[in-house]
């Protein structure tokens, strides 16, 4: 068992030593410190690489904070225009989502050209 926890602490210095080749310690710290709000044992989702820039691609831009990520999704689960709400089913949702990746927009975006194009047929362009 103490053969495997210095095993441990060796690969740990070792990766942050690739980040700070002066003080693997020192790197360790600032990663602690930018998760200090979690709670050991909390569920955390982190989203990085190709994951976080598949998301930025959909958002159309940089997703900053984990707050700001809820938002956008508090976004899209409502359609408010002219003063009616209509709250998206899933299957809503998740149809404006797929075709929105399909064609290359932002969830937002298809939705706005789709709701353009309701609005014309129905109450003629602008």
């Amino acid at each position: 068992m103490a053969h495997s926890q210095h095993t441990d602490r060796g690969h740990l210095e070792q990766k942050y030593g690739e980040y700070d080749k002066g003080s693997p310690a020192r790197a360790m710290g600032r990663q602690l410190k930018k998760f200090s709000h979690v709670r050991p044992g909390e569920r955390c989702l982190i989203v990085a690489g190709d994951n976080r820039k598949e998301l930025e691609r959909l958002a159309g831009e940089p997703i900053e904070s984990a707050e700001e990520l809820v938002r956008r999704f508090k976004r899209l689960q409502n359609i408010d225009l002219a003063g009616v709400s209509v709250e998206l089913s899933d299957a809503q949702k998740r149809y404006i989502a797929a075709n929105a990746e399909f064609w290359g927009k932002t969830p937002e975006v298809y939705l706005q050209e789709r709701l353009d194009e309701l609005l014309a047929s129905v109450a003629g362009d602008k």
